[in-house]
């Protein structure tokens, strides 16, 4: 018996080690999902469709930039999706052929992932050589409003993913106008690298576009950000992912930050995040916002009992409420893919990556503070990093 492994020949590969076993494992397994996930191009799944997404991507390329350090496979990423950009400014979810799903979040997504590869490379030749695609894809989300707020109902062609949840997805959408806010402001910064008096005016439609969401989608007596706004009034659905989402993005006032997030955990009648994708990000938020315990703990739990449950390679999504003797397969009802007969359950899915990222800036501590990493702040994390066999044991003792 014979095994061809094939996969992209990552130049190199960062370490990460701590006292802390499962937190090594968690690093190390996520490395290498990461690297079965890229071959020709990022990938989802390897096994399924061997598509590159766009939201898969994001996350393997912050991997790619905080481990492994290889921008080439991250830029030829950037230029297939725009390669298959439509003469509106929408880019296709998926590539790298033609591909007919259109994603709004995801087209944000992709603007984050440009001013992520500058950040890390200093590449300005590039940001020059896409300027064209990029303003076509931003000329796309202003033409795409209702009121000063991004509408899905303007261009029903825009899906919306967000989360594998049941999240209130009509007419103007909380989350979808938080990312705005923050493409905005990232293409803004884009603009400031290739000298483009324009900067000014993407930073100007950002504090309106954050005024409207706090005066229009907040619901004060509940205390948390409704789901959507549509011509009927608010929501009454909130959930996790539109209030971290919130904090996340920088549309919620740093003073009122810590309340919310505390508020969201506090809540037991709101739609939870239910996938590795939304996580690795809010992980990351919550560190940064001062919950640093809360951020380790959620890594620790959620990929960590995908180890007790034996993965080798990170899932797609599971349901952790499930017995530990469920893993994702059809009909399980342990996947948001289960009940659909053409998705087989993807057992490696590199946007489960997120924890290699997560841990090299926040546990190891290198908080870049100037593109090109030209100056960081080394500050490491040495709370909670003791062999424990998982927070839920930790919680009982």
């Amino acid at each position: 018996v014979r095994l061809r492994a094939v996969r992209y020949a990552y130049a190199r590969a960062g370490r990460f080690t701590c006292s802390n076993d499962r937190l090594n494992v968690i690093f190390d397994v996520s490395r290498y999902t990461v690297q079965l996930a890229t071959q020709d191009h990022f990938e989802d799944s390897v096994w399924r469709e061997g598509m590159q997404w766009l939201a898969d991507a994001r996350v393997m390329s912050l991997v790619n930039h905080w481990v492994f350090g290889d921008p080439r496979i991250t830029r030829k990423a950037i230029r297939q999706f725009f390669y298959n950009q439509l003469p509106d400014g929408k880019v296709p979810a998926s590539g790298p052929q033609p591909f007919s799903s259109l994603t709004i979040d995801f087209d944000m997504h992709l603007i984050m992932m440009c001013w992520e590869y500058y950040y890390f490379t200093l590449d300005a030749d590039f940001l020059k050589e896409i300027r064209v695609p990029m303003h076509l894809l931003m000329e796309k989300f202003a033409s795409i409003q209702k009121d000063g707020l991004i509408s899905v109902d303007v261009d029903p062609g825009f899906g919306v993913f967000l989360d594998w949840a049941v999240v209130d997805k009509r007419d103007r959408i909380t989350a979808i106008n938080c990312f705005y806010h923050k493409t905005l402001l990232d293409y803004a910064s884009i603009l400031d690298v290739l000298g483009d008096e324009r900067a000014s005016s993407y930073r100007d439609q950002a504090r309106r576009v954050r005024g409207k969401i706090n005066s229009c989608m907040y619901n004060s007596e509940r205390g948390l950000y409704m789901d959507c706004l549509t011509d009927e009034g608010l929501s009454p659905a909130s959930s996790q992912q539109t209030n971290l989402i919130a904090v996340y993005s920088g549309v919620v006032e740093p003073e009122a930050e810590k309340a919310l997030i505390e508020r969201v955990y506090e809540a037991r009648d709101i739609e939870r995040i239910k996938g590795a994708f939304l996580l690795s990000f809010i992980a990351d938020m919550l560190f940064e916002k001062g919950f640093q315990d809360k951020a380790v703990e959620l890594v620790e739990d959620y990929w960590g009992e995908m180890l007790e449950r034996g993965a080798p390679t990170w899932w797609e999504t599971f349901d952790r409420e499930t017995p530990r003797s469920c893993i994702p397969y059809l009909y399980s009802q342990n996947s948001a893919t289960s009940y659909i007969e053409y998705i087989p359950c993807s057992h490696c899915h590199g946007w489960g990556g997120g924890p290699a990222f997560f841990m090299m800036k926040n546990i190891l501590g290198i908080h870049p503070l100037a593109p090109g990493l030209q100056e960081v702040e080394f500050r490491p994390y040495t709370c909670l990093l003791y062999t424990s066999p998982s927070p839920r044991d930790r919680q009982k003792s």
